[in-house]
């Protein structure tokens, strides 16, 4: 009788102990949580959070965190001009409307083309791209909405002076930092058109 007594108080101490162990996980589990991207794990005073791809890590006294970069920004540098040196140009920004891309191009216009730019001095205001003629033009013949199509770009210079610019230099036309696209309309008369914004970088 006392040896069974002996081995059913060790068994129920074995029982406490397994039924402290059980709350005890129960309860860290419990604070496991994965709400909206945000996950918390708790244990051994391990923390893993992670937040639109930033993970914080907080074990034995240790914290480490990793940001994803920013957003790798739309880039377009290079020549553009009218039929297929337009292509990639136009293709850029329709493909980047209402984005934050960044610019460094240069348009050297002939002197017939040369009359499709608006600028007052050394500031463009608009140029226009002829991409192709779906009529054969006359020799000598200017393209126009007639017989060809294109795209126009202005730039809006409603907000406070920027660092990026469009302007006009020694004979070409050059547009130089960062621009938001607000959009493209059209077709009007046979063409597109598309607005800049300049912006300062730290505006990127």
């Amino acid at each position: 009788m006392q040896k069974i007594s002996f081995w059913g108080s060790i068994a129920s101490i074995i029982g406490l102990i397994f039924a402290a162990y059980s709350f005890t996980h129960t309860e860290t589990t419990s604070r496991n949580t994965n709400t909206e991207g945000i996950q918390v794990i708790g244990g051994s005073g391990e923390t893993n959070a992670n937040i639109e791809n930033t993970q914080v890590i907080n074990a034995s006294g240790q914290t480490q965190v990793n940001i994803n970069p920013e957003p790798k920004i739309p880039r377009f540098e290079g020549e553009i001009g009218n039929y297929q040196k337009s292509k990639d140009f136009t293709n850029f920004i329709f493909e980047n409307q209402g984005e934050k891309v960044f610019i460094n191009a240069f348009y050297i216009p002939n002197g017939i083309n040369e009359r499709s730019i608006s600028r007052d001095g050394f500031r463009v205001d608009y140029f226009h791209l002829w991409e192709n003629c779906f009529e054969e033009l006359e020799t000598n013949e200017e393209p126009s909405p007639l017989k060809c199509e294109g795209v126009g770009f202005s730039i809006d210079r409603s907000n406070s002076p920027k660092d990026a610019n469009m302007f006009y230099n020694r004979g070409a036309l050059y547009i130089r930092g960062y621009f938001a696209i607000k959009g493209c309309g059209g077709p009007h008369q046979g063409s597109m058109g598309c607005t800049l914004r300049p912006l300062n970088p730290e505006d990127v």
